[in-house]
């Protein structure tokens, strides 16, 4: 039997990054339990991530292969969980917003926007640095690239954030170096 690694002591481990390097470099596929207690296989590393994610027999979708069908009944797909074709054409609907001539042409708003929320968490003298930050600024940042009028921002914030805590309750804080997929059996 595989040993369950719980995602949420592992968070409060000491040395979280070296203890993660030491797994995905010892076994680089784990079994976890993550934080809404549904046990998945974890795939540790870039290299193994884009090779796995490239290979048709596997799926990303976890919405269409959860056991108990649809995550969320009536949510839509997010990109990142989705696989080509549907992936690839939604994708290219995005793309010219996220290309990098138009990040660069934003590159003195983006500056903006992390001064302002800087200064802001400054002014308090202490601040959650993730959830006052990190969340905000890549967030702020995407609104400017897709256009959302400012009047907007705070039901597409509330969205965002919606999104991003289903089906867990948590907010998502995926890592580019890993993936999961719901584990059967």
């Amino acid at each position: 039997m595989t040993e369950v690694v719980d995602l949420a002591e592992l968070a409060a481990t000491a040395g979280l990054e070296r203890e993660l390097d030491r797994l995905a470099k010892s076994q680089g596929i784990i079994r976890t339990r993550q934080l809404n207690q549904q046990e998945t296989w974890t795939v540790l590393g870039a290299a193994l991530t884009r090779e796995l994610l490239s290979d048709p027999r596997l799926s990303n979708d976890v919405h269409t292969h959860a056991p108990h069908g649809a995550l969320v009944p009536g949510m839509a797909v997010m990109l990142l969980e989705q696989d080509d074709p549907g992936h690839a054409q939604n994708r290219r609907l995005v793309s010219a917003a996220f290309a990098s001539r138009a990040v660069r042409q934003l590159e003195p708003r983006i500056v903006e926007i992390t001064r302002q929320l800087l200064d802001e968490l400054g002014e308090r003298g202490t601040a959650d640095f993730i959830e006052e930050f990190t969340y905000p600024m890549p967030l702020e940042v995407i609104c400017e690239l897709l256009g959302v009028p400012a009047e907007d921002r705070d039901p597409f914030r509330k969205w965002a954030m919606d999104i991003s805590a289903a089906p867990s309750g948590r907010r998502c804080r995926r890592r580019p170096w890993s993936c999961s997929v719901t584990a059967s059996g």
